[in-house]
């Protein structure tokens, strides 16, 4: 299917606020890994976790055009590609997605059902290994340069967070991220462009 919805130079002019979202997340991580005492400071930062992971969440997994949500299909001329590549949603996400709407994005009565504390680290090392596929497969002309700016960002922070996050990698072969095994995670990501 061609995007026709969104132009190329449309796609482009918004990768900046893309690359904000990627550094938010990244900066609240930082954050609340630093121990801030608990209280009004640390659910601030985790709420704001929260809500970039929601944006960033619904950015690499929503297909259908909302009004002018800005979705991962709009940097690829054919907005099929990223359907077709990118891995499916893990259970971590998709439960902190929910998670983050009843407790964090909406003043909700199923708050009480969720246990407090966040993986935040996990959940951030997820989004980042989908960002990675992503990234090395969008339209260049529509992410530009500031799409190599938050690959190495994103790059640097999977493998600083693989060191931390043992449990992620915890059965060789069994899939992490839904249709991508192990095994062939990296290929996806080295992966030529056009292939």
């Amino acid at each position: 299917m061609k995007n026709t919805n969104i132009s190329p130079e449309k796609a482009f002019s918004i990768s900046k606020y893309l690359d904000y979202e990627i550094e938010m997340m990244s900066a609240m991580v930082d954050k609340i890994d630093k121990g801030v005492e608990k209280g009004y400071e640390r659910n601030a930062y985790i709420e704001s976790f929260a809500i970039h992971v929601r944006n960033l969440v619904s950015f690499l997994y929503t297909d259908t055009i909302k009004s002018d949500d800005v979705l991962a299909v709009h940097f690829f001329d054919d907005s099929e590609k990223w359907i077709k590549i990118r891995p499916s949603k893990t259970k971590l996400l998709q439960e902190n997605y929910v998670k983050i709407n009843k407790k964090v994005a909406h003043l909700s009565y199923k708050r009480r059902d969720y246990k407090r504390g966040w993986k935040y680290k996990l959940i951030a090392h997820h989004i980042y290994i989908v960002l990675l596929i992503f990234l090395h497969h969008a339209d260049e002309e529509r992410i530009g340069d500031i799409g190599k700016n938050i690959l190495s960002t994103a790059l640097s922070k999977v493998i600083n967070y693989q060191f931390q996050v043992k449990h992620i990698y915890e059965k060789p072969r069994q899939p992490v991220f839904g249709n991508i095994p192990l095994d062939d995670f990296y290929g996806k990501v080295s992966k030529p462009k056009g292939g």
